[in-house]
């Protein structure tokens, strides 16, 4: 009796252990095919899984060491490059950077990215000219305070030169001028994510660029073009957009 019990035990052990080494070996092995193609969080956390006295846990915690690695070195040298850039007026890098697939939204057709639609600039420019207005009618309380007491202020002074209107509808009218000029190009217009980076596939040249400067490159409603077999480029509000845009896309 006892050792049909031993027996069972053993049997119950073996499947236990056979059951924890099928499912070590399978979290290993996809964890090396996410390693491979870059999905090196989701790597990680499989890696994780692997039970450590199994036989893939050394091999695991070796996987786990290189991603770290990786990570720290490819940090330190995204942040370089980012200074750089911002330094230089710059946006993208041909550098080969080590980037898991959950940091970057992934552009490999010909497209223009932006982040506020023309609608979504018009509020928020809005919303700001308000805020602009009140912190203006604040400083000019202040200076006719100062200027009552003061008779030989000249009267030229009073002026209002507030021109931030005027500035304001021609920066909608360019900005919703530049998205009819796409529409009118047959090029999708494409919302960037809140991923950090934006990575472009040229697939007919074999070339990948990296957004590194993203707040750079949107601020104040930026543009960035981008056709398959082109280096992406970056518009200015202030830039002849329509005209940069027809001249870019051109024999896309």
């Amino acid at each position: 009796m006892r050792t049909t019990k031993k027996h069972f035990v053993f049997i119950i052990l073996l499947f236990f252990l056979t059951a924890c080494s099928d499912k070590s070996k399978d979290s290993f092995e996809l964890g090396k095919i996410a390693y491979d193609s870059g999905r090196l969080e989701q790597a990680k956390a499989l890696f994780k899984q692997i039970d450590s006295l199994s036989q893939w846990g050394e091999p695991a915690r070796k996987y786990l060491r290189m991603i770290d690695s990786v990570s720290v070195i490819n940090n330190a040298a995204i942040e370089s490059l980012i200074q750089a850039a911002t330094e230089k007026g710059e946006y993208f890098t041909e550098q080969n950077l080590v980037l898991d697939t959950s940091q970057y939204q992934l552009i490999n057709y010909t497209c223009a990215l932006y982040l506020n639609t023309p609608e979504e600039a018009s509020i928020r420019d809005k919303i700001s000219a308000r805020e602009y207005a009140k912190e203006q009618a604040k400083q000019d309380s202040i200076a006719w305070a100062s200027r009552s007491s003061d008779s030989a202020y000249s009267a030229e002074h009073d002026q209002d030169g507030g021109d931030g209107g005027d500035d304001g509808m021609w920066y909608q009218y360019k900005y919703e001028e530049q998205f009819e000029t796409l529409k009118g190009l047959g090029i999708p217009a494409i919302r960037v994510t809140n991923k950090p980076y934006v990575r472009f596939i040229d697939k007919q040249n074999k070339k990948v660029w990296t957004l590194i400067n993203k707040e750079g490159a949107f601020f104040d409603d930026g543009i960035v073009l981008f056709a398959v077999d082109k280096k992406p480029i970056h518009l200015y509000l202030t830039d002849f957009g329509s005209d940069e845009m027809r001249k870019y896309f051109s024999n896309k």
